[in-house]
């Protein structure tokens, strides 16, 4: 669930603008998770992740309090 989380707080970042954030977190994460097989995925995600942060949050099922972030908007 920490992986989800954090992925999901990254795309709350990004909704709030601080994009520069929510990168470095997703690149800490996927150095957690490990670049090797999942490099072209990943860095997919984090280039277009101020295009779609929003979508993304909703698909990884975060918790509610995650969630509930973007609700506070």
């Amino acid at each position: 669930m920490l992986y989800r989380n954090s992925f999901a707080f990254a795309c709350y970042l990004v909704v709030k603008g601080e994009v520069l954030a929510a990168k470095k977190i997703l690149r800490c994460l996927y150095d957690l998770l490990g670049w090797d097989n999942n490099k072209t995925y990943f860095s997919n995600l984090i280039d277009s992740i101020e295009e779609f942060a929003e979508e993304y949050s909703i698909e990884i099922v975060a918790n509610m309090e995650i969630l509930d972030l973007f609700e506070a908007k």
